[in-house]
């Protein structure tokens, strides 16, 4: 064997080791305990091969000693004023001796391993911020780009060694978090949000097409309170069949449960022949008067359509001047008059006339605004306000089929016109614009409503509008503020107003000011010259204008609600992505509560406010129908389904159904508890009070049969109680009203069924079949009595009580009017400005007014 290689050495001696003496380590025992362990033990090294250490040089052993004995040993860690000259550093703190020698500012920098920790916090929350940003743009995003974004996620972070263990422990994590805190993966991974209460959404069960019945009640989805009624029928009555899902005993004999079995719509009831109509009929002034203002009282307020200055100067000039309009606006006249005297029927109001005056306005608009000629022919904004108006009146008659059709059509003349998009025309004042803006948004309103009562898509998705949300300003102010200055500062407001708003507490209801504006130092109508907004904090006072911003932008969230929760593509999510979902939409819609003014906030009791009552019950009710909404998925029995879920999951589900049930009964408890329809009617949002009631319902027995919130039986009692005193108000407000004696009948079979399973009865007896005969009432499609023989002769005009009802006496400075008090709308201050143009007869109301807004 051939001797190893020498190794030169600091005194320059040659020294040959064979590899006899390497193998026994004889004679030098550093260099065998040096030497591999399996080398000693007699294994042969590879290729005849070992490791030499290497031997200390003099010079070596020459520094340790005078290191050893230095004054001044080596410092961990220089100055940077010695670092850059180069110099030895003492380490003393707060100052070296060199630097305190010399009149240098000593001072100590980060450490190598200390800058690269700090920069790789800074990644890692940089990371984190990019990751959740991803998680949150997923929600929104298509199949496949959602499905990217997954893949993305999936492979987790780079950082994974100790440091960044050390980072992320003391790092802050966000507030808002977007997945579940466990390891995982768990069931609810694994599973789709097929397995809540949504089941499957990408499909239908029935042939909406096989008789007229089904063609009239049409599809209804998972959201809609008729869906979650079939489901109740299928799992309570052990002989429905909800076209193949088997509820009760197997083997047993099923029926079909269709949905048109589980409706409580009018949709089945004909419409009032033309023939029966005289187009250009018109009501007596009183009672014109009277419709008029109970339409801006009751209606307007929530669905701006028209626009309330123009509408009532040419509604002046109609009747004072003896104007012809044309046949647009005369359709606009008897639509508002169809709404209002639906709504004065059901108030009991002195100007109320007959029953069916509704349907004989109806049929003349139906004349005037939407003959075979108008459906074919360029849309304008009149046509947009018609077939808006006409939605809104069959909406309030519960025809919701009829109601999707003409919102359908009112929103595609309206895109058509881009009233869905920002006008910047130069030309067109901020005024009108924002009226334009206005009547988008009460198109919006109406068919999110029936969005929300159908289940089905709507028109359009107002992630792809771009229109600005309402100012908080009242129209008359609208015309009279000419400060440039003062919109742009109202649309920074109205862009995160829920946000910076201010709480109001004392301020003047009445008030119509404009929020206290700071002077500003130039003449400029640049943005930039104003005030940054957060630092302005204007007041904005209690109007008709900021309640219809914070209905907007309620609407807005509803709208989320239902596009991340119900739609097709909702199902392609895991049961976990979905729980994240719904607590970011819970605490979505729970901060839009928290900022609103004193004055609209319905949680807040004996306010002693007697003017903002109808608003702040009417958020109510749309409040906790976006909780129930946002947390229906939940409402079932989801443990048994998923396998290996994870505790964190199985308590968010409980959480999620027990809020869901929670909001019914918050719902119901805005009504007094003993009913007075007037009281209802007057205070609540009327024309969808029966689908409010109908969705707590709902909820409530769903609860009963499946308690899957878990509060059975520690809260039974709390909502068989809720839920009787849903059954009391329909039973009342069924006894002149057709749908909400349907909505009743089959509320009182189902209570009937589910309230023993919670060890509770209905005491009262069954319906008597007296009342049945609205039905027959109301089933004929002509009007029951002769126009042309004194429509408008009230033959029972009654005066109303003192107060509306006893509950509601904390809100009301004073009962309705009677035909001797009725306040007169053309007395309020802003009518006495108003200025009527030419006074011809014969003028075209259908052309816009010379400033452009909407009439």
């Amino acid at each position: 064997m051939s001797p190893n290689p020498t190794r030169q050495i600091a005194g320059g001696e040659n020294q040959a080791h064979s590899s006899k003496g390497l193998g026994s380590g004889a004679g030098n025992p550093s260099l065998a305990a040096s030497v591999p362990r399996n080398t000693q033990r007699g294994h042969s090294l590879q290729e005849g091969k070992v490791a030499i250490p290497r031997l200390r040089r003099e010079s070596d052993a020459y520094a340790t000693a005078s290191t050893s004995t230095a004054d001044k040993p080596r410092v961990a860690h220089a100055c940077e004023p010695c670092r850059s000259r180069k110099t030895k550093c003492s380490g003393d703190r707060p100052s070296c001796k060199h630097c305190v020698k010399n009149g240098l500012k000593c001072f100590y920098s980060d450490g190598k391993r200390d800058r690269i920790k700090k920069q790789v916090g800074t990644l890692a929350d940089r990371l984190n911020g990019l990751e959740e940003l991803l998680r949150d743009l997923s929600l929104n995003a298509n199949e496949n780009d959602r499905e990217r974004i997954q893949q993305a996620l999936a492979h987790g972070t780079p950082f994974e060694d100790e440091d960044m263990e050390t980072v992320r422990s003391q790092s802050q994590t966000s507030s808002r978090s977007t997945t579940l805190s466990r390891p995982g993966p768990y069931g609810e991974d694994y599973v789709s949000a097929r397995i809540g209460s949504t089941d499957e959404l990408d499909k239908v069960k029935e042939d909406f097409n096989r008789s007229s019945e089904s063609q009239a009640t049409g599809f209804h989805g998972k959201n809609s309170e008729l869906a979650w009624i079939q489901r109740l029928k299928a799992h309570v009555m052990p002989n429905t069949d909800q076209r193949g899902e088997t509820a009760g005993r197997p083997g047993a004999p099923t029926s079909p449960n269709f949905i048109s079995d589980s409706t409580y719509l009018c949709d089945d009831l004909e419409l009032t022949p033309l023939d029966q109509v005289d187009l250009l009929e018109v009501p007596p002034r009183h009672v014109a008067d009277a419709l008029f203002n109970d339409y801006l009282e009751s209606i307007h307020t929530f669905f701006p359509i028209i626009g309330r200055k123009t509408f009532t100067e040419q509604y002046l000039g109609f009747f004072n001047e003896g104007r012809k309009p044309a046949a647009n606006w005369r359709a606009i006249l008897n639509m508002i008059f169809a709404i209002s005297a639906k709504h004065a029927f059901h108030i009991k109001a002195p100007w109320k006339g007959q029953e069916h005056d509704h349907e004989l306005y109806f049929a003349r608009a139906r004349g005037l605004g939407l003959d075979s000629e108008s459906i074919l022919a360029h849309p304008n904004i009149q046509r947009v306000q018609i077939t808006g108006l006409m939605a809104l009146y069959l909406l309030s008659i519960k025809q919701i089929n009829r109601a999707w059709t003409l919102s359908g059509i009112a929103s595609r003349h309206a895109i058509s016109l881009g009233l869905n998009l920002r006008n910047d025309d130069s030309v067109l004042r901020e005024s009108s614009k924002e009226i334009r803006y206005r009547v988008w948004w009460a198109i919006c309103g109406v068919e999110r409503l029936l969005k929300v009562m159908t289940g089905r898509l709507g028109a359009f998705s107002e992630v792809d509008c771009t229109v600005p949300t309402p100012l908080p300003l009242d129209e008359v102010d609208l015309f009279r503020e000419t400060n440039p200055e003062t919109f742009e500062m109202l649309r920074h407001w109205s862009k995160g107003g829920a946000e910076l708003a201010p709480r109001q507490t004392a301020i003047s209801a009445s008030s119509s000011s404009l929020p206290p504006m700071r002077p500003s130092s130039t003449k400029s109508n640049s943005p930039a010259t104003l005030l940054p907004f957060t630092e302005q904090k204007p007041d904005i006072p209690p109007s008709e204008a900021l309640f219809f911003y914070y209905f907007t932008t309620l609407g807005l969230i509803t709208s989320e609600v239902l596009r991340q929760l119900y739609y097709a593509s909702a199902m392609e999510d895991s049961w976990s992505h979905t729980l994240v979902k719904i607590k970011n939409l819970n605490e979505k819609v729970k901060k839009w509560a928290t900022g609103l003014p004193s004055l609209f906030d319905f949680t807040i009791a004996e306010q002693g406010d007697h003017i903002w009552v109808r608003q702040r019950v009417s958020l109510g009710f749309f409040y906790y129908s976006n909780i129930i909404l946002a947390n229906r998925p939940c409402l079932c029995r989801v443990d048994a389904r998923i396998p290996n879920q994870s505790g964190e999951a199985k308590e968010s589900s409980r959480s999620n159904a027990k809020a869901c049930v929670d909001a019914a009964i918050q719902m119901l408890r805005l009504l007094p508890d003993a009913p007075d329809i007037i009281a209802v009617y007057t205070l609540s949002p009327w024309w969808c009070l029966v689908h409010h009631l109908m969705q707590a319902a709902a909820v409530l027995m769903l609860e009963m049969s499946c308690n899957a919130a878990d509060m059975m039986p520690m809260r039974a009692e709390e909502i068989f109680s809720a839920a009787k005193k849903g059954w009391t108000w329909l039973r009342e407000m069924g006894e002149d009203d057709i749908a909400s004696y349907r909505a009743w009948r089959m509320y009182d079979e189902m209570l009937r069924t589910v309230a023993p399973k919670v060890g509770k009865h209905l005491s009262e007896p069954l319906p008597v079949e007296a009342m049945s005969n609205i039905d027959n009432e109301f089933s004929g499609g002509s009007l029951p009595f002769n126009f042309a023989q004194g429509i408008y002769e009230h033959s029972a005009v009654l005066p109303m009580p003192p107060h509306v009802y006893a509950s509601y006496d904390q809100y009301l400075s004073h009962g309705l009017p009677t035909s001797r008090d009725q306040p007169d709308m053309f007395t309020a201050p802003e009518m006495y400005a108003m200025s009527f143009g030419g006074g011809e007869t014969g003028v075209d109301f259908d052309a816009q007014s010379p400033s452009g807004e909407a009439g």
